[in-house]
């Protein structure tokens, strides 16, 4: 699963925050409306899983965040 946040640092440059969750298991339903005119926003629950073939301490997930 991965997240992607677009921000404005100075007005001009984008960065971004991205979380990736290596390996993930929905819990509940997963129901995604679209909206083309609006908003979306949606309510997931998920549980995050190890990922053995990884190195120690890389096994769930990683967060970028782009300076």
């Amino acid at each position: 699963i991965r997240f992607t946040h677009r921000k404005v640092c100075d007005g001009s440059n984008t960065k971004r925050q991205i979380v990736e969750i290596y390996r993930a298991q929905f819990t509940g339903t997963l129901t995604l409306p679209f909206n083309e005119a609006d908003w979306n926003e949606s309510e997931i629950n998920f549980n995050g899983l190890l990922d053995t073939t990884r190195p120690a301490g890389q096994q769930i997930m990683q967060l970028v965040d782009e300076i």
